[in-house]
């Protein structure tokens, strides 16, 4: 069962990827393994320690076989409908469902330091896919 903790990271995530314009991205393949391990490397080696960053271990841990993020695909596929689109998860690209005003929404309604976080780590993953 997911936490509310992964789905609001997922959500901040989501918005600080809209506000950054960057509003499709690759989804369940090795880009975004890609992205994800940059990702997951920006939060604990900024925020190790910190509140922010506690009960998100789950969410990047990879599956030993695939090195796929099993978890942080399943909090993505509960959101798709909702806050992003994938048609199937055969599908290699997503799309980000949400207006700038609501990102702006999702990430005021958080406290400033988890902003910063989400926002760090959707610079990563860009950073990590894009390379």
């Amino acid at each position: 069962m997911l936490s509310s903790r992964e789905v609001k990271f997922a959500e901040g995530f989501l918005a600080a990827l809209t506000m950054q314009d960057f509003t499709e991205f690759p989804f369940a393949n090795s880009d975004f393994r890609e992205g994800v391990a940059k990702m997951e490397e920006y939060i604990f080696s900024s925020y190790q320690g910190e509140a922010d960053a506690s009960d998100l271990d789950l969410l990047f841990s990879k599956t030993p076989v695939t090195g796929d993020f099993t978890r942080f695909i399943a909090v993505l596929d509960l959101l798709n409908g909702k806050r992003i689109s994938v048609e199937n998860s055969y599908l290699s690209r997503a799309t980000i469902k949400m207006s700038r005003d609501i990102a702006e929404s999702i990430l005021e309604s958080q406290a400033l330091e988890f902003r910063k976080m989400v926002t760090g780590a959707a610079r990563a993953f860009i950073n990590g896919i894009v390379q």
